[in-house]
């Protein structure tokens, strides 16, 4: 299996330049067999199965790095620095979700050339009992900004309240319209839309942290329907889908467009089974109805014609042979209408008729 993971990450990556904003996210492999690389993730539309940590660009479905979880206790800052070791010190920007984010794994990032943006869990950010007291008393849509080693947290109160670390980001607000929340919606203000300002920080975060979200969409497209409980079929008909997507994505970004429209990823789909199963069809050729031929009239014996005589064979019911009375026959005599085996008892008749010799 790591075999052909890394023949499509190598390939992958010899072809295409990827842009200088990823994300980090797991996807999941789904599967009910037993395993014991299989874990429980409620929180996913998929909650049984092989948790995959995968990094795309952050706004296109196309694999750049991944590593299947294995069942081995590692820490997140090595989970991360393993994925994202391909990509130091060349101006890369991280965006990652809570689960990895924290200041340790944001300064191994840092010594990387790596910048990072993430949201992150209060619990890691060490905030003594006075700080958390005036964040609870916080109002909605306010936001608070610290800074210290080159690392920004802000912090909003939306319908929760938000934490956000970063390294490329600074103190920016951006002017935001969006649904209401239920919570805002009085009978005196029942307008559906609402203009607030937002963190930048946050903004962007939400705006370039979907490309996971992007790729589990494509792949759950046209779902492979066979289902098995072995557990490395499963993953191996998972990076085959993952080959296609990122061809699927390399296709459209080297298409030069001649008058040719660009295939959508349906028809690439169908392009590549064509492609598959083409020499096949062509070396055989099966029709789909059987061709319909005239009956031919069976005469035994056709290379002596003179033995024929007048007698040739017909179709009857079933009976027994009259000449070797051992088995039973549809074929008949119809100039003597007698049942006899095509062979060689048939033969037997012609050189009996040729004879003038009737067999009653």
């Amino acid at each position: 299996m790591r075999v052909l993971l890394d023949e499509i990450i190598a390939n992958t990556n010899n072809y295409y330049q990827p842009p200088k904003l990823l994300a980090l996210d797991e996807s999941m492999i789904k599967f009910n067999g037993r395993s014991r690389f299989k874990v429980y993730m409620p929180l996913k539309p998929i909650k049984f199965g092989f948790k995959v940590y995968t990094i795309v660009p952050s706004q296109a479905p196309i694999v750049l790095n991944m590593s299947i979880y294995d069942g081995k206790k590692r820490t997140i800052v090595e989970t991360v620095s393993e994925l994202m070791d391909p990509f130091q010190d060349r101006g890369y920007t991280l965006y990652m979700d809570r689960f990895y984010s924290s200041p340790q794994v944001f300064k191994v990032l840092q010594r990387m050339g790596i910048g990072a943006v993430g949201t992150c869990m209060s619990n890691r950010l060490q905030f003594t009992d006075d700080f958390k007291t005036s964040i609870s008393q916080m109002i909605p849509n306010e936001y608070r900004y610290f800074q210290s080693n080159e690392m920004l947290l802000t912090i909003w109160r939306d319908s929760k309240i938000v934490y956000l670390l970063s390294t490329v980001d600074q103190i920016r607000q951006t002017r935001v319209t969006r649904r209401k929340r239920k919570a805002n919606i009085t009978e005196e203000n029942s307008e559906v839309m609402e203009t607030i300002n937002m963190p930048s920080s946050i903004f962007n975060y939400n705006r370039l942290a979907k490309g996971v979200d992007i790729l589990d969409q494509y792949l759950n497209y046209y779902l492979f329907p066979h289902r098995s409980m072995k557990w490395y079929f499963r993953i191996a008909i998972y990076m085959l889908e993952i080959a296609i997507v990122n061809s699927w994505v390399l296709y459209k970004e080297s298409f030069e467009t001649g008058g040719t429209k660009i295939l959508s990823y349906f028809s690439y789909r169908r392009a590549i089974a064509k492609s598959l199963i083409k020499d096949l069809s062509q070396s055989r050729i099966i029709p789909q109805t059987p061709i319909k031929t005239a009956k031919k009239e069976i005469r035994p014996n056709a290379e002596n014609p003179e033995l024929w005589g007048k007698c040739h064979l017909g179709k009857g019911n079933k009976r027994y042979c009259h000449y070797c009375k051992k088995r039973q026959t549809r074929y008949t005599c119809a100039e003597c209408e007698v049942p006899l085996c095509d062979i060689p008892c048939y033969d037997m008749h012609l050189h009996g008729m040729k004879n003038k010799i009737l067999l009653i």
